[in-house]
């Protein structure tokens, strides 16, 4: 019964940590929205500074301000958590560690009037020291705990960080509703532009639009860049608490281990003359070892001979074979090389055969290129000719021209009478 009721103090204990440094949700969802509406509310009469920027750019202003109140929630009640566990924890002595079962309870009563985290975790390591006197198991509680805070300290920002992320959407929500509202009133007016003051009207309305549009990104990315820098600040000075602590406990069974292992030493000598009496006793002498290994390695030997045998013979068949293929080989190669040297020889008598004919075609070439020359020179004879025939046609025309001019004219004068 004692057995079951320490362990289920430690179930209790590792349900609860997840409760030590995380503000309960409904206290800053509730206290934070309250106090981002009072600021939003603050700003209704029309002379206040930021009425127009709250009160006149549509339903997203106040979500902005609901949700950046409940960060600052967050932050706030946070923070005060921290503070007190950091006076708490710069204030608590711990005793010597170990403590013995008689003295467990007076201190574990001592320490429950503190009350945090470090007082809580030490009084885990107290129960667990008392039930197993085993300072690995000690360590491997401070390892979980540890494990579990970090867990915890990552959960508990979880739901901040979402809101945080998404007062800059709900920004971006206004901005498109704006956008809109400018582009429907827009076409509004287009339609009855010839009155001016129709006119004067959509105008009011579509830089309406727009300054919705803008303030409310204006406002969100204001109220996201304010919370994020706290909220940082706050994760950044939980975690060192946490480091600090952790350490502390580490260093309180650091100086307990080499203790426990300095308790127990070994006789060097007496396990020496142990083994040799053991060696001397148990196992034969050398002799008794060798010869059942000298016969057992002449029949081994005696067996491999007897079976490398047909080895033997089939090595020297494939021997004799490898020969004969040689031989072969080397006769082939024989008559190869014969029959080439024929067809060399041959080879050469057919191109000494060919060289008269060679000689031929290049006289021939020859011959052809003095039949080119002798065809272009009659080529240009032929030219020749019909020019000269030209030539002999112009002179008979000039010479038929000559002879109508010497012969004899008779000029004939008529006189004309003016009237």
């Amino acid at each position: 019964m004692q057995g079951l009721a320490f362990f289920a103090s430690l179930r209790n204990d590792r349900l609860y940590i997840r409760r030590d440094l995380d503000p309960r949700s409904p206290y800053w969802l509730v206290t934070g929205g309250i106090f981002g509406f009072l600021i939003w509310l603050a700003a209704s009469p029309e002379t206040a500074w930021a009425h127009v920027l709250l009160h006149e750019r549509g339903i997203i202003q106040p979500i902005s301000m609901i949700l950046g109140g409940m960060v600052s929630g967050y932050i706030a009640i946070k923070f005060v958590i921290l503070t007190k566990e950091i006076r708490d924890e710069s204030r608590l002595q711990l005793p010597v560690f170990p403590i013995s079962s008689d003295a467990a309870i007076g201190v574990i009563s001592i320490l429950e009037k503190h009350n945090n985290i470090l007082s809580r975790r030490f009084i885990r390591m107290i129960n667990i020291w008392s039930a197993s006197n085993s300072s690995i198991k000690v360590l491997r509680a401070i390892e979980d705990d540890t494990e579990l805070y970090d867990l915890a300290q990552q959960s508990s920002y979880a739901l901040p960080r979402v809101i945080v992320w998404s007062i800059p959407v709900m920004g971006f929500i206004g901005t498109v509703m704006g956008i809109g509202e400018s582009v429907s009133g827009f076409q509004g007016f287009l339609s009855k532009a010839d009155d001016i003051d129709v006119l004067r009207e959509g105008l009011v309305n579509v830089t309406s639009g727009l300054g919705t549009a803008f303030d409310t990104t204006f406002l969100a990315l204001t109220i996201s860049v304010i919370v994020v820098l706290p909220l940082t600040i706050v994760e950044r000075i939980e975690q060192q608490l946490l480091t600090r602590i952790d350490l502390t406990l580490r260093k309180e069974v650091l100086d307990l281990i080499p203790e426990a292992s300095s308790s127990s030493t070994l006789d060097i000598k007496a396990v020496d003359e142990a083994l040799s009496r053991a060696f001397d006793i148990h196992l034969p002498s050398h002799e008794a070892l060798i010869e059942p290994a000298k016969e057992f390695a002449l029949s081994a030997a005696s067996q491999i001979a007897r079976e490398l045998i047909p080895l033997k013979t089939m090595a020297e068949e494939a021997i004799s074979c490898i020969q004969d293929a040689r031989a072969e080989t080397k006769s082939q190669t024989n008559e190869i090389s014969s029959t080439l040297s024929s067809v060399s020889t041959e080879l050469n008598c057919s191109v000494q055969s060919l060289e008269p004919i060679l000689s031929a075609i290049q006289q021939m070439n020859s011959c052809s290129n003095a039949l080119k020359e002798e065809l272009n020179r009659i080529d240009s004879g032929n030219k020749l000719t019909n020019a000269l025939e030209q030539l002999q046609d112009v002179v008979s025309q000039t010479k038929i021209v000559l002879v109508d001019s010497i012969k004899p004219r008779r000029v004939v004068l008529v006189e004309e009478v003016l009237e």
